[in-house]
């Protein structure tokens, strides 16, 4: 199997980027198709079932966007950071033992609260991007040149590198106070024998100082030897485990399956049944692996 390259920010080919047209060869489109690409029609709009609008990109837009992901995936990043290659939620529970206090919380609206000027100045400071090459990269990255968009390969990677800074010193704050973090998107953990209320404290304060918010219903703590839940995995003194919620669910999905005379719902739910058993099969997959 071949190694993953992994690079610093000044070895990616975005760094120093001072003109367009290598920008446009770099991402694969012609500059002259700039306006084109941009439009809002090259996205596809829908509720998802929690109510949220997901902006997802489609058209020529989808595989720029694809190419920037990729590329900004290839950064040598932190090791507390889940969301990315080779990790996964799972990793991200598996990283907190049992036997120990939890802290949790996660960023209200991540992506549309990172904005076109949070993604500019990511490519003009932290990638020393020409100011024309940093704006059209923004404006190419960036909902209707506001936000990052919610449905879009780019936004985790690039509203993590956007708001590293902020990250970093959660983790310094976690490092000093002898506990362990993780981070998978949005959502921020901490362990450890200090994981207090105080910490949680804390931990929301550094977010608040960098202009965003965190929520307030998934701001928890659970004390040591007690299950706890972390990115959809319950942590046990016993290992990992599937919420009983989602085993709940699984099995009411598949009664529903067996009930249903409508071809088309029977089909519909049956998708839905393989993503439950799927994200079951994973953990239990991530246990066996960790055993052998």
């Amino acid at each position: 199997m071949t190694k993953r390259i992994q690079y610093s920010v000044n070895q990616s080919p975005f760094y120093r980027l001072n003109s367009k047209r290598k920008l446009a060869e770099l991402l694969g489109f012609e500059m002259a198709d700039f306006a084109k690409l941009v439009d809002d029609s090259n996205y596809h709009l829908f509720l998802n079932k929690q109510g949220r609008e997901i902006q997802h990109p489609i058209k020529e837009l989808d595989p720029v966007h694809s190419r920037i992901a990729k590329l900004l995936a290839r950064l040598d990043l932190p090791g507390y950071l889940h969301s990315r290659k080779g990790r996964s939620y799972v990793s991200n529970a598996a990283a907190h033992k049992s036997d120990v206090p939890l802290i949790k919380t996660d960023i209200s609206k991540f992506y549309p609260s990172t904005s076109f000027s949070s993604v500019f100045n990511l490519f003009r400071e932290s990638f020393d991007c020409s100011p024309d090459v940093a704006w059209h990269l923004a404006r190419l990255c960036c909902y209707k040149g506001i936000h990052l968009p919610t449905g879009s390969y780019l936004s985790g990677i690039i509203a993590f590198l956007a708001h590293r800074s902020m990250f970093d010193e959660i983790f310094e704050l976690s490092r000093r106070a002898g506990c362990t973090m993780t981070c998978y998107v949005d959502d921020i953990v901490l362990s450890g024998s200090k994981a207090t209320k105080k910490l949680l404290y804390e931990v929301r304060g550094i977010i608040a100082r960098h202009g965003l918010a965190a929520k307030c219903e998934k701001s928890k703590t659970f004390p040591a030897n007690k299950p706890k839940i972390v990115t959809g995995v319950v942590i046990r003194t016993d290992g990992l485990a599937v919420p009983n919620n989602r085993l709940k669910d699984a099995r009411r999905v598949r009664d529903l399956i067996m009930k249903t005379s409508d071809l088309r719902e029977r089909d519909r739910l049956r998708l839905s049944l393989k993503g439950k058993l799927q994200a079951a099969k994973q953990i239990h997959a991530f246990c066996l692996a960790k055993e052998e």
